[in-house]
């Protein structure tokens, strides 16, 4: 069985680098139902390669509907370690829309919300927003002290931003006083 799921995940890997395109979607579809996370960098990869807005459009649609936890430390990784804008942008919002818990992860989100414009910093404070259900009181007050210490970096309209992310950390930490 194991066998069988390794010759599956081999296969699966070459098919996401192949030059056919009837492959490459056949592939696709395939990554689609299998769900496995291991599968995330090769298709970062992909994206990060590929011009063919089709692909991008079903690697896309892959990253917003993972539904299991493991894809999230994947995601994570992905984005500490790729730095190019656009792709940054589709991997945090990715992040949003699959609804996984980033909670173990806050950090790199609110690196990614203070160093880069403001529409992946919208996306990372969705992400953050979400994500911080289940952090204590000390830990919030952590990412509260960390984002203050950066408002001098930012611009106007991220100041902004900023001040409404602290504002609702800073309800967390009061509502989890009367929890």
């Amino acid at each position: 069985m194991e066998e069988d799921y390794q010759k599956k995940f081999r296969e699966m890997r070459s098919g996401l680098s192949s030059n056919d395109a009837k492959i490459l979607a056949s592939t696709l579809q395939e990554v689609k139902k299998s769900g496995t996370s291991a599968l995330i960098p090769d298709l970062i990869g992909l994206l990060r390669r590929t011009n063919k807005k089709e692909v991008k459009s079903q690697i896309l649609e892959i990253l917003n509907n993972l539904k299991t936890q493991a894809s999230a430390k994947e995601l994570a990784k992905a984005i500490r370690t790729n730095k190019q804008k656009t792709l940054l942008s589709y991997l945090v919002a990715a992040c949003w829309k699959n609804g996984l818990d980033y909670s173990d992860f806050i950090d790199e989100f609110i690196d990614v919300f203070v160093q880069y414009d403001y529409l992946i910093a919208l996306d990372a404070f969705t992400v953050i927003e979400n994500s911080t259900r289940d952090l204590s009181k000390d830990s919030l007050e952590e990412r509260i002290n960390k984002l203050k210490d950066r408002l001098s970096e930012m611009d106007d309209h991220k100041k902004v931003l900023t001040r409404e992310l602290i504002h609702m950390l800073r309800k967390k930490t009061e509502e989890d006083q009367f929890e």
